[in-house]
């Protein structure tokens, strides 16, 4: 009997242990070929588009099925009528990034570009990556690919241009204590890098200038480096809403407390920039400006390598800056100086409005997080670059009829069984008589 029982032990163990391997092999084959499948293909131009990736819609954006012979083969395709047009595709469980196509016929105007959205929210919020710029001239550079990157190279100069926010690797920063204070007035918004830890806290004066009617109010949001708001403070008009007289100062203080080691971006924001702001401490040692900024008084700053322009609306403020051994002589109002390069900003006299997406700062040891020194594209002559190098992570190729191709990795996207993307070109809202022929789109998810 002690047999018998021992032997249909192992039988029951056995069969425990087949279907334990049948079920991890099923669950393993279901995800691997679910992964396996999730590769689609629109055939924008076939008579029914059925396909798993979605017909383009709304369909009054969209023309009917369209045709022509291409080096002897016929090819379908319907043209977009106007910008937003949307698809969505199916999803698999995980995937790391997927790699969008989409072949179009090069109908762009001059300084026309082509976005495709990813849905990154709720409601109507997509996150944009370009793929196609009518004005982008790369063909005198040589090509180098490298997991979903595309590099540009001509010369050996160290600075980058960059599109659709790529190369954003990080320098290993050392953190210290310290603080940051500006010694001059600023009107209207603006925006900081700060390497924080522990608490963001600050102090600052604010005047509303009261040069316009409406409520002079001061927003003052702290976002980690993806973007994503950790809290806001809001700072209210001093209780004169017209243009009687310049109102008093107050002082405010702001705290953003129990922060990890990292990146933040503090942005402070004024509708109307009908207020200004001075006297501002902030508890961190290292940082730098981010964008535009209207410096009102007296100021030098440490601009790192970039695009920059130079206004003043006033004639009051027409003077010379000086960078480094150059001077650029501000003599007419509203209109745009610019410069390419680094160094020391002298602005003597105040009342200039630096516009750029560059870092800049007022400490001559520029605190600069990122391994590359990186330029935007779109702030740059793209018929004549004045970079060596050029990073991108789409890549166009053909004539008249092109395919381009861009990654968009799976960072904070938005979606359930399947996620909506969007094509966008804004020329076809301002010209009706402008149309942008689609013959298809493609989408391949990578694990």
């Amino acid at each position: 009997m002690a047999k018998k029982k021992t032997s249909n032990h192992r039988i029951y163990g056995f069969l425990i242990a087949t279907l334990v391997l049948l079920l991890v092999i099923g669950v393993s084959y279901y995800n691997t070929s679910k992964f396996m499948s999730m590769n689609y293909y629109l055939d924008v131009g076939s008579v029914d588009e059925k396909s798993s990736l979605s017909a383009l819609n709304p369909s009054n954006r969209v023309s009917s099925k369209e045709a022509l012979y291409l080096d002897g083969e016929l090819v379908t395709y319907r043209s977009l009528l106007s910008s937003l047009v949307y698809t969505s595709v199916p999803v698999p469980t995980h995937f790391s990034s997927l790699d969008v196509t989409v072949t179009f016929r090069d109908d762009f105007p001059l300084h026309g570009t082509f976005f495709i959205g990813a849905k990154n929210g709720h409601n109507w919020d997509y996150s944009w990556s370009k793929i196609y710029d009518k004005d982008l001239n790369l063909s005198s550079y040589n090509l180098t690919v490298d997991d979903g990157l595309y590099y540009y190279s001509r010369g050996n100069s160290s600075l980058i241009g960059v599109d659709n926010s790529v190369l954003t690797s990080l320098k290993n920063l050392d953190y210290s204590v310290g603080s940051f204070e500006l010694n001059s007035t600023i009107r209207g918004g603006f925006k900081l890098l700060i390497y924080g830890y522990k608490s963001i806290s600050g102090f600052f004066t604010k005047s509303d200038l009261n040069w316009y009617n409406g409520y002079d109010n001061y927003t003052i949001t702290l976002k980690d480096f993806s973007g994503s708001v950790i809290g806001t403070y809001n700072v209210s008009d001093l209780g004169v809403n017209d243009t009687s007289h310049l109102t008093e100062e107050s002082n405010h203080s702001f705290s953003f407390d129990g922060l990890d080691l990292g990146l933040y971006y503090l942005e402070f924001s004024n509708v109307g920039s009908d207020s200004s702001l001075y006297n501002l401490k902030i508890n961190q040692e290292k940082v730098d400006f981010v964008g535009n900024v209207h410096f009102l008084e007296p100021v030098s700053v440490y601009l790192s390598e970039g695009r920059y322009n130079f206004v003043t609306w006033h004639n009051d403020a027409k003077q010379n800056l000086k960078i480094n051994n150059e001077t650029i002589s501000i003599y007419s109002v509203k209109v745009d100086y610019p410069y390419f390069g680094s160094g020391e900003l002298v602005i003597p006299k105040g009342d200039i409005i630096i516009q750029t997406s560059s870092l800049f700062s007022l400490e001559k040891n520029l605190f600069n997080p990122f391994e590359y020194e990186t330029v935007d594209i779109d702030s740059l002559n793209k018929s004549n670059l004045p970079v060596d190098n050029v990073v991108l992570n789409y890549f166009v190729e053909g004539d008249e009829w092109k395919t381009a191709t861009v990654r968009i990795y799976n960072d904070n996207l938005f979606y359930d069984d399947s996620l909506s993307l969007i094509l966008k070109a804004t020329h076809l809202d301002t010209n009706a008589n402008l149309t942008i022929p689609v013959s298809s789109i493609s989408v391949k998810f990578n694990d």
